[in-house]
Parts: structure tokens; C-alpha cells; sequence
């Protein structure tokens, strides 16, 4: 969702340096876009602060001689290498206890998060750098992958024309469809279909449940936590579809402009949905949704429950029948 960001700030620095700080998997991602930004990665470690490692990459990035840094997460963590490496403008919308470390907000009210589409939110980053906007970006975020890394790939994993499960959600299980309706979507799918689940390792024993339940004769193969993000990212681009809940790698297949069908449930795909003219968005809009909660305060998760495999097994014979395999 950063990538059009990425594009109008690349834009704006004309020959300037453009870099991303970013850690492990979100790193690969922005290798993955067209800009292909320098990448200064950090391993972040969630609860725990990491001081000396961040005064350690802080006295790199300072020698780089940066003056702007857009910091895109709230988090307190995120805004503090660039405030240690000294960069002058230090750009961010309001986040938790941060005052001093960001110095700069965008011009006017860029508005809660929630309240509006996560490109956007970003894209407002940019009015406290270029007041006046000389180049209107792109609103659909892109990525491209080489088709001879998709080959790659493909032959590694042993997959040819298949599509993709990513059953996982990072976030709670308020955001996962439940693995019972997985499971029924897959016995509703066509025997010789391949399929391929994507996640991370802690969606392995997800996946193997669900590949465990397929019909005789069906390929499924469980590659949760066996790919890097750039190696998911590349199995993406190869497969014929995708079908998802909101999560990492739902963006993904709508910046590769795949075809897919998104599950949501305590979210709201007006601030975190696909951007992709191809995406089949599957929600509800119940009385209590979206709650932005990661368990269903009120336990019954019927914004996901009631969503049937049924509904999304039509989806997939629409979509199947206008796509072809893309060939590397």
C-alpha cells in the first residue's frame, strides 16, 4: 500500500537518494517494486526495543546523509533510528507518545487511518515534503516480478497451472475465515485443480489441516513457512488466482493485478481492501463490523462464519473461466 507513496516521493527526489528502512518480509516487498529502491534492512524483534541495534544501523543511515524521513507505521520503535541518525525532517502522522521523534505532520488533517483507504493515508505523507503536487501518482499499488524468477520458482516448488490458498492472518483470527469453510471450499473445487497454500510458518499447522482434508487425488501442497516473501511473492505472480482473507498477501496479488477473491470479516475493505479491478471482495457489513478487534469481542465471529464456502466456490468458476495460466 506504500508503493504509490514510493513512486511519488522517487518522483519528487528527481536524482536524489531514495531509500526504504524496512525489516525482513515487508524488505522483500519493496524489492518487488517497480522502483526498486536501495533497501537498508533491519531485523525487528517485536517486544523488544533492540537499542543497541538501532544506534548501530541510526549511525549508519546518519552517515547517508538523509534529509526527510517518512515514517509510516505509529509505533514509538519505528520512529526511532531516524530520530538517532539525526535526519532534519522527521515527517508522520500522529502515533503513540512520539512527540519530538516525529517533528512533522502532513499539512492539514490527513484524518484517522480507518477513516480512509491506507494508500491515501500514506500518499498525505507526502503534502509536508511537496505542498503542490506536480505529478499525480498512481492509486492501484504495483509490483512486477521477472518472468524468469516466476519460472524459478514454479520448477522449485514443482507447480504448474495452480492457484493459491493464503489462509493465514497475521493480524487475529477476527480477520481468518474459519478452517472448517476452507476446507469446504476445497472439496467444492475441481479434483484436478493444483492448488498451493502460501503463508508463514506459524500458518503451517493451518495448512496442514487443510491439505490433510483433500479429496483422493488431489495436489495440494502446504507450503506455509516454506517460501521467503519473495519467493511467495514470485509463486503469486505464476498463479492463475488467489483467494485470501485481508492480509499481507491479498495486497500482493492485487499489486500483481492477479485475480482473487478476499474474505473479509473484522475489517473494513474501504481502508484495507484490494485495489484491483479484478478482486472479488466478500463481506458482510454486519451491525457489529467492522470492530478492528483481533478475537470477536462478541465471540460468535459471524462475520466470517455466515460467509459461505458455497458463495465463494461460484466465485472461483466465474473467475476460472475468464483466466488463463500465465505462462513466464
Amino acid at each position: 500500500m506504500a508503493q504509490p507513496l514510493l513512486e511519488h516521493i522517487a518522483h519528487a527526489a528527481g536524482s536524489g537518494r531514495c531509500a526504504v528502512l524496512a525489516d525482513g518480509v515487508i524488505a522483500d516487498v519493496f524489492e518487488a517494486m517497480p522502483q526498486r529502491p536501495q533497501i537498508l534492512r533491519f531485523q525487528e524483534s517485536h517486544g523488544r526495543l533492540q537499542w543497541r541495534k538501532r544506534q548501530a544501523i541510526a549511525r549508519h543511515v546518519r552517515g547517508l546523509g538523509f534529509s526527510h524521513a517518512l515514517i509510516l507505521p505509529h509505533s514509538l520503535k519505528s520512529s526511532l533510528i531516524p530520530w538517532l541518525a539525526g535526519i532534519p525532517h522527521r515527517i508522520g502522522h500522529v502515533g503513540e507518545h512520539r512527540y519530538g521523534l516525529v517533528n512533522r505532520r502532513p499539512l492539514g488533517r490527513a484524518g484517522k487511518a480507518r477513516e480512509q483507504n491506507m494508500v491515501s493515508y500514506y500518499l498525505a505523507l507526502t503534502s509536508a515534503i511537496t505542498p503542490s503536487h506536480d505529478a499525480a501518482p498512481p492509486q492501484a499499488p504495483r509490483l512486477s516480478v521477472d518472468a524468469s524468477q516466476i519460472a524459478a520458482q514454479q520448477a522449485h516448488f514443482g507447480l504448474g497451472d495452480y492457484w493459491v490458498f493464503a489462509p493465514g492472518a497475521e493480524f487475529g483470527p477476527a480477520k481468518q475465515w474459519p478452517l472448517e469453510h476452507w476446507q469446504a471450499l476445497l472439496g467444492l473445487i475441481p479434483s484436478a485443480q493444483r492448488l498451493a497454500i502460501l503463508g508463514g510458518p506459524r500458518d503451517h499447522a493451518f495448512g496442514e489441516a487443510l491439505a490433510q482434508s483433500a479429496k483422493p487425488g488431489q495436489r495440494v501442497a502446504n507450503l506455509c513457512g516454506q517460501t521467503t516473501m519473495a519467493q511467495a511473492i514470485a509463486l503469486i505472480a505464476g498463479a492463475r488466482l488467489l483467494v485470501s482473507n485481508d492480509s499481507g498477501l491479498m495486497h500482493v496479488a492485487a499489486a500483481l493485478a492477479k485475480p482473487q477473491i478476499a474474505v473479509f470479516g473484522s475489517t473494513d475493505p474501504m481502508h484495507s481492501g484490494p485495489i484491483n479491478p479484478q478482486a472479488i471482495v466478500r463481506w458482510l457489513k454486519l451491525d457489529c463490523s467492522p470492530c478492528f478487534q483481533r478475537h470477536c469481542p462478541l465471540t460468535h465471529h459471524d462475520c466470517l462464519r455466515n460467509i459461505s464456502p458455497e458463495v465463494l466456490a461460484r466465485d472461483l468458476r466465474s473467475i476460472s473461466a475468464k483466466t488463463t495460466m500465465l505462462a513466464p
